[in-house]
């Protein structure tokens, strides 16, 4: 859709999604379903929910685009863009596995932190039912 426009004329977002949609889909498809479908299906054998960070760094100012700065072991290395502090979600998607975030507290500046709750694809009531339990 965006092949025709020119690089300087769209967010640095938008060049990552043409250079992504680049891949060939066939290739995608085989990755979900030959490896990380069956991982999927095997933490859910043993687990009814997944408790995961909703983002990888706490709430940040409006005015940033988006963090650059990383905490711990890859602490030198600044993220590349928007995806890669937003993994915890974009990973999930990917699964087709039912998600939500709830708010579960506030800094001290009063931002919200999330938690991101997922169950096994098709257990969406499994899902509501434990995101009720905390609220």
């Amino acid at each position: 859709k965006f092949a025709d426009v020119p690089d300087d004329a769209v967010k640095p977002e938008i060049r990552w999604n043409k250079r992504v949609a680049a891949l060939p889909r066939d290739r995608a498809i085989d990755l979900v379903r030959d490896r990380l479908a069956p991982a999927v299906d095997a933490f859910f054998d043993r687990f009814d929910i997944l408790a995961a960070p909703a983002a990888i760094d706490l709430p940040f100012d409006k005015a940033i685009r988006y963090p650059v700065d990383r905490y711990g072991a890859d602490r030198e290395a600044p993220m590349a863009d928007y995806c890669e502090w937003l993994a915890p979600t974009y990973l999930v998607s990917i699964t087709k596995c039912p998600a939500l975030v709830l708010p579960c507290a506030a800094l001290d500046d009063g931002l919200p932190v999330g938690i991101q709750l997922v169950a096994r694809p098709g257990n969406d009531a499994i899902l509501l039912e434990a995101a009720a339990s905390l609220e």
